[in-house]
């Protein structure tokens, strides 16, 4: 493939409607402003099931074929970067921040896609990892944080259940690197400090727990100490 274009592989049906907001959000994430496409193909022949331009989404608010069923079978998400002027400044600073998202794309997509096949299971009753004063619903990805209820990424969710299942336990970062973002092939450290600062903003209102970092060691979620 030449450098400005990337692609990820699906041997897997996926929700082709979330993708263009994650693929948006998590370059904004980054600060990443290159102009972009989408284009969905056939692993077989390469042919273009679906496909959006990134002006569709932010100019409009949704794509072409939204709501179209995806053909079932093997296919690849194929990005575009249609700004080549400096090329070679953009993937000595970015390549590790592109291959980031687009594994967090597979994870996601394939996440939701399983999670989406199951409508007989929403009745059934939900199971919460709880500490503190909240309640995480892994399979939802919501958190519940003293009453308060919010919605989760797919690797937010990653990240605070390791720490709920750890609580009060020194995490090493290469442990938490390899745990959450392993299925992404390439480990970019500036993400978990990034992802920190969104989960402590999460849990703000649970005056309880804090994620406290120990430098040149890791992170823990544990108890808050309270002084009289």
């Amino acid at each position: 493939m030449a450098d400005h274009i990337w692609r990820i592989r699906l041997d897997q049906d996926f929700n082709y409607e979330q993708l263009p907001a994650l693929l948006q959000s998590s370059f904004e994430l980054y600060s990443i402003k290159e102009e972009y496409q989408v284009a969905i193909r056939q692993c077989e022949n390469s042919v273009i099931d679906l496909g959006f331009h990134q002006k569709d989404f932010i100019e409009k608010k949704q794509v072409p074929c939204g709501g179209r069923a995806l053909p079932t079978g093997c296919h690849f998400i194929e990005l575009t970067f249609l700004n080549k002027t400096e090329p070679a400044k953009f993937w000595a600073t970015e390549t590790g921040i592109v291959l980031l998202i687009l594994g967090g794309l597979f994870g996601f997509l394939i996440f939701y896609r399983q999670k989406s096949k199951h409508p007989s299971d929403v009745n059934k009753e939900i199971e919460y990892l709880e500490f503190g004063n909240s309640k995480l619903d892994v399979s939802g990805q919501k958190l519940i944080c003293n009453g308060s209820h919010q919605t989760l990424t797919y690797r937010e969710t990653k990240l605070l259940n390791l720490f709920a299942t750890n609580f009060n336990q020194l995490l090493q970062r290469e442990f938490i690197l390899q745990q959450v973002w392993a299925d992404e092939g390439v480990l970019v450290g500036r993400s978990l400090d990034v992802f920190v600062s969104r989960l402590r903003k999460k849990l703000a209102e649970d005056k309880s727990v804090s994620i406290v970092v120990v430098h040149g060691i890791g992170y823990r979620l544990e108890p808050v100490q309270v002084t009289s």
